[in-house]
């Protein structure tokens, strides 16, 4: 009887230690949520900024086709200019 009381013990023991892990395991899975959601929260700011990036860029295309139209009416009003004063 005494070795099945030792197994008992020693099962009691192994028990015991399973049940120990368990906080370990909660902690460790509400740090995965935790660094889960963060990453998800990144992805979406960038996404967001990818964009905002594509929106000034197009916006910066059109400004310098506006400059460029600019440019060549100012170039044609100068020779224009020019040719009035002769």
């Amino acid at each position: 009887m005494n070795k099945h009381l030792k197994q008992l013990v020693d099962l009691s023991k192994i028990d015991k230690d399973i049940d120990a892990f368990e906080p370990r395991i909660e902690e460790a899975n509400h740090k995965y949520e935790t660094v889960l959601a963060t990453k998800e929260n990144l992805a979406s700011q960038i996404a967001t900024l990818e964009e905002e990036i594509q929106a000034e860029t197009v916006k910066k295309q059109k400004n310098e086709l506006h400059l460029a139209e600019l440019t060549d009416k100012l170039s044609e009003n100068a020779k224009k200019s020019a040719e009035i004063k002769t």
